[in-house]
């Protein structure tokens, strides 16, 4: 009897911990998505009013920066970042990280040109998440029960 319930809960923790990967994967899209909305919200903003990049994020909408990580907080690009580079691979983090250092620091029609160039870089690189999710989620899925299967068959 305590084999079969060491085995279902050893079974029950691997299945919590697929699911919160899975939710983690879900969660890193979403953020991206985000990032890529507040993203042509500056570039239309610093094209068409030349405003700086704290007063577009304070006048930002508070759903799209609380998905960003930005809860009540005022807002800062370096803030925005650090608040959702965890849900965010390699390759997003340094589009963003490039894009954000390069913010305010040339004329407005260089500002809009970067923009553009980081803005379809990130939608190239969210078109090829959103394509493969569903396959990583299975993946995700599988790997987590087939280790958790293997370490009940160890373990019994």
């Amino acid at each position: 009897m305590i084999r079969i319930l060491g085995a279902c809960t050893v079974l029950g923790i691997v299945a919590l911990a697929a699911w919160s990967r899975v939710q983690k994967e879900r969660k890193g899209l979403a953020v991206l998505e985000a990032w890529i909305t507040l993203l042509y919200e500056v570039r239309n903003r610093i094209d068409c009013f030349s405003l700086p990049i704290n007063q577009i994020l304070s006048n930002t909408d508070r759903a799209l920066l609380d998905t960003l990580g930005c809860n009540g907080e005022n807002p800062t690009p370096d803030r925005l970042f650090r608040s959702s580079e965890a849900f965010l691979d390699e390759d997003c983090k340094a589009l963003l990280r490039a894009l954000l250092g390069e913010l305010g620091t040339s004329y407005r029609q260089e500002q809009v040109k970067r923009c553009d160039h980081y803005l379809k870089a990130l939608e190239a690189h969210r078109d090829k998440i959103k394509q493969n999710l569903p396959m990583r989620q299975k993946m995700l899925v599988t790997l987590h029960l087939c280790a958790g299967l293997g370490a009940v068959i160890l373990l019994w």
